[in-house]
């Protein structure tokens, strides 16, 4: 009887352990509950981002904005990798378009994507994708080539909880 008590207490030690350690590793790795985050390129550059990563921010993106800052920027995150594109639908401003990985490499860099102009069509709107994308980075038009970013560089992101964090949201 001793030892059966014994080895349930083990085992819940270690599934408590494992539970534990799955949230305190997983606190700044992924976007639940996240206000904003900071991408930060290999060459030390970094972007404070907004947060996609709902359907309807998806679709709703920097439409309509007029401005984005330099060091700013939007990260759309995705539940799994997969084939992505993107158009510039009501995007008023030009913008690079990073494709990024499950292992935050970057998989395609769309440089100085034009913006939306007014009457455009459809099916004439500038588009950029690239396939296995789990996050797709806009920054505005040259912040990429300033930042020293390349195809195949690894990034790291930073989610953030607080508002304190995220002070430079719109």
């Amino acid at each position: 009887m001793r030892t059966e008590y014994g080895e349930f207490f083990f085992l819940f030690a270690v599934a408590l352990g494992a539970v534990s350690a799955f949230f305190f590793f997983s606190k700044n790795n992924g976007p639940e509950g996240a206000l904003c985050a900071m991408v930060r390129f290999p060459s030390g550059a970094q972007i404070k981002c907004e947060l996609a990563s709902t359907p309807s921010r998806h679709a709703l993106g920097l439409m309509f904005r007029r401005e984005l800052p330099a060091d700013r920027g939007m990260l759309f995150v995705f539940g799994e990798e997969g084939d992505r594109t993107f158009w510039m639908k009501n995007t008023f401003i030009p913008l690079d378009m990073v494709f990024i990985g499950n292992d935050r490499r970057v998989r395609k860099i769309f440089n100085g994507v034009p913006p939306f102009s007014e009457g455009m069509k459809d099916e004439d709107l500038p588009r950029a994708g690239a396939p296995s994308s789990r996050y797709v980075l806009e920054i505005s038009s040259g912040a990429a080539a300033a930042g020293g970013l390349g195809e195949g560089g690894r990034l790291a992101i930073s989610y953030f909880r607080e508002a304190k964090d995220c002070a430079f949201l719109p």
